[in-house]
């Protein structure tokens, strides 16, 4: 089974586990955490209990985790008195954070400090990141004065992502390898990466750990993912 940690509102997750092949897929939405039978022994993440939809789903069950919220959001937990959701949610986030951090089944991405969905990094920490691991890098310039930014670019992007270390569709894209050590460094499983293209080459634009299910290659990506060794 795979679950779906998405917002109710997430059309585009709830359209992707209505077409994951065989009904294998459920979607997990911050009502469903309000529900009863959900159980977790601190030491023991194997033997948790789960809700999803009303359904206790075993964690020995579980074959992989898509998580797409960063938090849980107040507003979502329809089940709880008003004055006490962003309560609820704080520790909502609290729990799902252990819990996803501690399955032993694969989960894209693991949570950090910043985010349920993985690292949440400024566009700096990605260039510098993207820089040790061999990426070319484009320069990246911030202006404090009121009303300045910086000039829209002009240059045509590639989009590369790489799922478990494999480079999804591209696979004669010339830095896979830079791409495969830039999510080991960031230790995510789902890297969107986009390059521009310049005269010096592709450089590294920016980053997006948030997996794309609207990306029929992405969601075939993942399901031989969820298949594999448990790496990420």
């Amino acid at each position: 089974m795979i679950l779906v940690f998405a917002s109710e509102l997430d059309s585009l997750a709830a359209s992707a586990v209505s077409a994951w092949p065989g009904a294998q897929a459920l979607l997990v939405t911050p009502a469903d955490l309000t529900k009863r039978g959900w159980s977790v022994t601190v030491g023991c993440p194997e033997d948790a209990t789960l809700v999803a939809g009303g359904e206790r789903i075993p964690a020995r069950a579980v074959a992989g985790v898509i998580t797409l919220m960063p938090v849980i959001v107040d507003q979502e937990l329809f089940d709880v008195e008003p004055e006490a959701r962003p309560y609820v949610a704080s520790e909502a986030t609290a729990f799902l954070t252990y819990l996803l951090t501690s399955l032993p089944c694969h989960v894209v991405n693991r949570p950090t400090a910043q985010s349920l969905a993985g690292p949440n990094l400024r566009p700096e920490e990605w260039s510098r990141a993207a820089s040790l691991c061999g990426l070319p890098c484009k320069s990246i310039r911030r202006d404090s004065k009121p009303g300045k930014s910086q000039t829209p670019t002009t240059l045509a992007s590639l989009s590369v992502v790489a799922i478990g270390g494999r480079i999804v569709e591209n696979a004669g894209f010339p830095h896979a390898e830079a791409l495969r050590r830039l999510s080991s460094l960031t230790k995510v499983t789902y890297l969107k990466a986009t390059f521009l293209e310049s005269k010096r080459g592709l450089l590294f634009a920016s980053a997006d750990v948030r997996p794309d299910l609207s990306d029929a290659a992405v969601r075939a990506a993942l399901r031989e993912h969820f298949r594999g060794d448990v790496s990420l």
